[in-house]
């Protein structure tokens, strides 16, 4: 059995995110990384996996580890999302070789993406640059802007 099937106070996000929040009163807390190397979200700190360490944030932080390996698209927070909203993102690459990560991008008001009006936004990163490609039937304005990339623990 695994040592994390005994941990019931942190959680994965999605495949690539590990959240352990602290709660009312404490100032720091042990985090159990599974395999493969975890980076710190906030300060981007390279942490081997298959242990168990100790962790403090300030209090508005919650602590959120970064599975190696990931392509992880942040997008600049809106007040309201409408039907001229684009999405400016910052794509972070974790680890020396992240695997691609897909977007899908439509009008975002119809339900045309049931008809094939939608179209797939594929990031890459290849060890020192990030590209995009964007492939499907959806011809009109895209939803998202990538206005930077950032290297992780990757070499640039």
């Amino acid at each position: 059995m695994s040592a994390s099937w005994t941990v019931d106070d942190e959680y994965m996000l999605g495949p690539s995110l590990l959240v352990a929040p602290l709660f009312t009163g404490q100032a720091k807390r042990k985090v159990y990384l599974p395999r493969g190397d975890r980076y710190d979200f906030w300060t981007g700190e390279r942490q081997e996996g298959s242990r168990a360490i100790e962790v403090s944030q300030p209090v508005d932080r919650i602590p959120v580890f970064v599975k190696g390996g990931t392509l992880l698209p942040i997008a600049k927070p809106v007040e309201r999302v409408g039907p001229e909203t684009v999405f400016e993102v910052t794509v972070r690459a974790y680890g020396p070789r992240p695997a691609p990560f897909a977007l899908q991008d439509d009008d975002g008001v119809t339900f045309d993406f049931e008809r094939g009006a939608r179209s797939r936004v594929e990031l890459r990163w290849d060890g020192r640059a990030g590209s995009v490609a964007r492939s499907g039937g959806y011809t009109g304005p895209s939803r998202y802007r990538i206005v930077g990339w950032e290297a992780i623990g990757a070499e640039r």
